[in-house]
């Protein structure tokens, strides 16, 4: 099954399934009803995942495109103007989602600084009182 998986292009879907499969035997095992995880070996014999370079425009004129159309869009003023944010800070759309008013200092100053608490940033598990600090130029 994992072969036929990885045969389609979809390699991280396969070591997913794996680990899936082992996430039963290890259950299996812990109940009694098995002695071992014939899963777990399968990970090595897995084509790796080849992680690529995110696409990102480098080039200030697409970019300038690329924020006319999105303010431009027939949308409703806030998606735009969120979409304006989005292109100023380069967040993720679940950071933007979470925005509060409290994390947003200086906004009528010279360096308008967004403080995105540590809890709401994805993969940081640091201390509490952390946040990180984006700074947006107008």
């Amino acid at each position: 099954m994992l072969e036929a998986i990885q045969k389609g292009g979809a390699i991280e879907t396969a070591k997913r399934v794996r680990q899936r499969i082992s996430a039963t035997f290890v259950y299996a095992i812990a109940k009694g009803i098995t002695h071992a995880d014939p899963a777990e070996k399968l990970g090595a014999v897995l084509k790796p995942i080849c992680r690529g370079r995110q696409p990102a425009i480098t080039d200030l004129v697409p970019l300038q495109k690329m924020i006319r159309a999105a303010e431009d869009d027939p949308a409703r003023p806030i998606t735009r103007l969120a979409l304006r944010m989005l292109a100023l800070t380069a967040v993720r759309p679940s950071e933007m989602r979470g925005a509060r008013w409290a994390e947003l200092e200086d906004l009528n100053g010279k360096e308008p600084v967004w403080r995105i608490p540590a809890v709401r940033r994805k993969g940081i598990s640091i201390a509490k009182n952390s946040s990180a600090a984006i700074i947006w130029y107008r």
